[in-house]
């Protein structure tokens, strides 16, 4: 029950379109050179995808460059009239195509013989609904930018991209105000124009329907954001996935090439092994038997809260060094040993605040820590079978596929109570913690007896927790650890 089955293959007549260009060929990442900075343009290599996808039913309904009408479908395709097209804005990336068809596209030559781009959209009357993925990426570009977007009816396009309804009551009260007490000018000040311009925010005023991808970051948004759905309540959350067949442990070649089978039946065994090929490659100390593993697998954002993670290890490394300058001091809660693996790349500074923290840890007796600045899938995969516990301590999460990836390969995960994370993780698997902190106490509990090693314990003798952890019927309580 915790995975869904896979999805239908598309039917025969789906048709996947791509884009070529040099703006979509250039090195680096995909927004920009390195993760930390966005290229210049990215409002322009949006909008030329934005505009191919205006450009299809140009090409599908009008072939003929002869038609005599610009009003009229070609009479074979008068039947599309009547069947329902709906559009899907992915993020704000996809937004501009909900603006240049509200707005207009100046791209589009009136004059021609055929409707062009968003007229022959248009003509079809499409649904357009909105999918956000992260409500927090906007698509925020400077106000100076928009000249070069194209779209015909600026200011309806800025009222939509803005939240100049607000100014707009600020700038009625002062009106108001000056009726109460006269002044010497008879014109109230005119409101300023805002200095930049929110995509996402365009795209949720104009669309039919919105869209996110979990019930609990739905009702989330719907509470802390009101002003982004525009007084709306209509958001529906649509919980995310994962296949079962392309993240199939008893399959996966990245498994077998280091530690080997590894599948419900030797999860116990095939764990062990996996944790000790992850320790030969990326720890410099020797161990026959490593410690606890806690993997943690994304981007290196504040988002996800990997540097709460890095604060509550430098704080058990001060512990650490505090104790042994002072023979009095005791380490707290007797700190067993660890070991901590952060596979991710993102922001420089908590990438480099990381390599400070593998330097420190060299120097522990009971903590260690790797850190890996990549995208490296087949790492990845590893981890999620080596790791004990797969660290997920979102300030906020959608719905993210981490934690599903990691019951599915045997780790339990380790969450914050927020969005997505509390439709994905049962409450009898996963391990819940309050967002984003993760407290002092957080490692040494789960690396103690009552919780790594009390869970080995208990699978050891039955495999009931981990028929929950790939998937199964989970049976086990694991408890919620809010209090740590």
């Amino acid at each position: 029950p915790l995975l869904p089955p896979p999805p239908p293959p598309p039917p025969p007549s789906a048709q996947r379109l791509f884009v070529r260009s040099a703006c979509f060929a250039r090195g680096g990442f995909v927004y920009g050179p390195s993760p930390s900075h966005d290229y210049g343009d990215n409002d322009l290599r949006m909008l030329l995808l934005c505009r191919a996808a205006l450009k299809i039913p140009e090409h599908v309904l009008f072939p003929s460059q002869s038609s005599s009408s610009t009003s009229l479908l070609p009479p074979a395709k008068q039947h599309l009239l009547h069947e329902p097209v709906v559009i899907v804005l992915n993020d704000f990336h996809a937004a501009p195509i909900a603006l240049l068809l509200r707005f207009g596209d100046r791209g589009d030559d009136e004059c021609a013989s055929v409707p062009r781009g968003s007229q022959a959209l248009s003509q079809l009357s499409p649904t357009l609904a909105l999918l956000m993925h992260n409500a927090a990426h906007r698509g925020s570009f400077h106000i100076a930018r928009m000249e070069s977007w194209g779209i015909r009816d600026v200011r309806g396009a800025i009222m939509a991209m803005t939240r100049m309804e607000e100014e707009e009551k600020q700038e009625r009260g002062e009106q108001q105000s000056e009726q109460q007490n006269p002044s010497p000018s008879t014109s109230s000040p005119p409101v300023a124009p805002p200095r930049r311009l929110q995509w996402l925010l365009g795209a949720a005023s104009l669309s039919d329907a919105m869209f996110t991808v979990s019930p609990t970051y739905a009702k989330e948004v719907t509470t802390n954001d009101p002003s982004l759905l525009q007084g709306r309540n209509n958001l529906v959350g649509i919980v995310n996935g994962i296949s079962p067949t392309v993240w199939n442990p008893s399959q996966d070649t990245a498994l077998h090439m280091h530690g080997g089978e590894y599948d419900i039946s030797s999860v116990d065994e095939g764990k062990q092994r996996h944790k000790a090929s992850i320790w030969h490659d990326l720890f410099v100390a020797p161990s026959s038997s490593p410690p606890p593993l806690f993997a943690f697998v994304g981007r290196l954002d504040v988002q996800k809260g990997v540097d709460v993670l890095v604060d509550v290890i430098n704080d058990l490394l001060d512990a650490e060094m505090a104790s042994c300058d002072d023979p009095h001091h005791i380490m707290p809660h007797d700190v067993p040993s660890f070991a901590v693996v952060v596979l991710g790349t993102g922001d420089a500074s908590i990438a480099a605040s990381l390599r400070r923290l593998v330097s420190r840890s060299r120097k522990s007796r009971w903590i260690h820590v790797a850190f890996r600045d990549e995208f490296d899938e087949s790492l990845a995969r590893r981890l999620y079978a080596a790791a004990d516990f797969t660290l997920v301590p979102s300030r906020w999460e959608p719905c993210g596929i981490v934690q599903m990836l990691a019951m599915r390969y045997g780790s339990l995960p380790v969450v914050a109570n927020t969005g997505g994370l509390v439709d994905t993780v049962p409450r009898n698997v996963g391990i819940f913690c309050r967002a984003p902190s993760l407290g002092e106490h957080f490692f040494t509990y789960l690396s103690s007896g009552g919780g790594c090693e009390g869970y080995r314990a208990y699978a050891s003798s039955t495999s009931s927790w981990f028929d929950g952890v790939f998937g199964g019927s989970p049976s086990v309580r694991r408890g919620d650890a809010s209090s740590l």
